[in-house]
């Protein structure tokens, strides 16, 4: 990012004033000094700026280097109410601060003290990625995702030209060995997808820097086009404070759903419950993607008296999917009598009406045998 001396001044301005407002004491003031904008569209490589475009906040632990003075230098963490403290100058607030804007007034505070400063900055410790999943998930909710790799550097050479100087710092950054979770972790962590999710539509929400406008910014990914043709620009890097929404189709995307069940982004197997007329009843583990048919196949097949099948799922909305099946060997997978299966699903194979009427007859029949056992003897 290359600032001008406006776009510089406006920056500083900006934070000068949200750290006014924390010394104020007074939360309220604080929310009321930021800008929040209409959401944007994030670029389609937006995880190809994974360096420039991080921002810190809380957890995070900043490495300052002040050449040629060591007491000014060493490791500094971010509170948790987003302020850092470094020696010879006041506190500031730094949440949803980049690295590059971080530089930039640590830079013009240790001016008032310092002639040209030479400061290297690198980010020792990186928080953990905290994201909420929305939408056609397994189980949506909070999930903390783990960073993996070293650290990235950012250097600032105040005494350089001012030519080009800018540039420097940015192609400065490294981050080849530093690795974000991606779309991907988080659906993996929230045990995959289900067959209503809409993988065309996953829209990203995400925290915007003040040096952009401040507030939200949003994408929508074609996830699916990462298992259909493997294009992995859609597979973008997360960051803290993200969120994932998965939208839902209104009938279930049984091409889709069996093309994904091949990845490991879903557990490759569920837990079912099959009862009634089956050799092996209880608590089955079935392979993801499994239909009814295979469950009951599974379970040791249907008894010859069997009649038809009751299906059982119970909906995240709190409704109930029931089913009354008529069992039909050859009926296609995805289909009212064999649907794709998920955990939880219940399949109730009942008797029928002649196994039932036999059974009924021999609880009646089977006090009376004894006695007509008996008198047959006497007679």
């Amino acid at each position: 990012m290359k600032f001008n001396n406006f776009k510089k001044f406006l920056l500083f301005v900006t934070i000068f004033s949200l750290n006014q407002s924390f010394y104020a004491g007074s939360t309220q003031n604080l929310e009321s000094e930021k800008v929040f904008v209409p959401e944007k569209t994030l670029p389609r490589d937006l995880d190809k700026k994974i360096g420039e475009d991080y921002l810190l906040g809380p957890g995070d632990a900043i490495l300052i280097k002040v050449f040629g003075l060591p007491e000014l230098s060493g490791e500094f963490g971010i509170g948790p109410d987003g302020m850092l403290y470094l020696p010879q100058i006041d506190g500031f607030f730094v949440n949803f601060v980049s690295m590059q804007e971080l530089k930039y007034l640590i830079v013009e505070k240790y001016k008032k003290i310092l002639m040209d400063p030479n400061i290297n900055l690198q980010l020792a410790k990186v928080r953990p990625v905290r994201v909420f999943l929305k939408g056609e998930v397994k189980f949506p909710g909070f999930y903390n995702l783990s960073i993996g790799g070293q650290n990235f550097t950012i250097n600032s050479m105040e005494g350089q030209s001012k030519k080009g100087s800018e540039n420097t710092v940015v192609n400065s950054m490294s981050t080849n060995n530093l690795f974000f979770p991606t779309i991907f972790d988080a659906l993996k962590m929230a045990k995959g997808i289900t067959p209503y999710s809409d993988l065309s539509k996953i829209t990203v929400v995400r925290n915007n820097s003040f040096s952009n406008g401040g507030g939200k910014i949003q994408t929508q990914l074609n996830f699916l086009s990462l298992f259909v043709n493997g294009d992995q620009s859609q597979n973008i890097r997360l960051f803290d404070g993200d969120t994932i929404i998965v939208a839902r189709s209104d009938k279930t995307l049984k091409e889709q759903f069996l093309e994904i069940n091949k990845t490991n982004i879903n557990p490759l197997s569920i837990s079912i419950f099959v009862s009634g007329k089956v050799k092996i009843p209880g608590f089955q583990t079935i392979p993801r993607g499994s239909g009814l048919n295979q469950a009951i196949a599974m379970s040791g097949g249907k008894d010859l008296v069997s009649g038809k099948i009751e299906f059982i799922r119970f909906l995240r909305n709190g409704d109930i999917d029931k089913r009354v099946i008529a069992y039909n060997k050859n009926s296609s997978l995805d289909s009212f009598s064999n649907p794709i299966l998920e955990d939880g699903d219940i399949i109730n194979v009942n008797d029928s009406l002649f196994g039932a009427s036999t059974e009924v007859l021999n609880k009646v029949l089977q006090p009376l045998s004894p006695i007509l056992i008996i008198r047959g003897i006497l007679d």
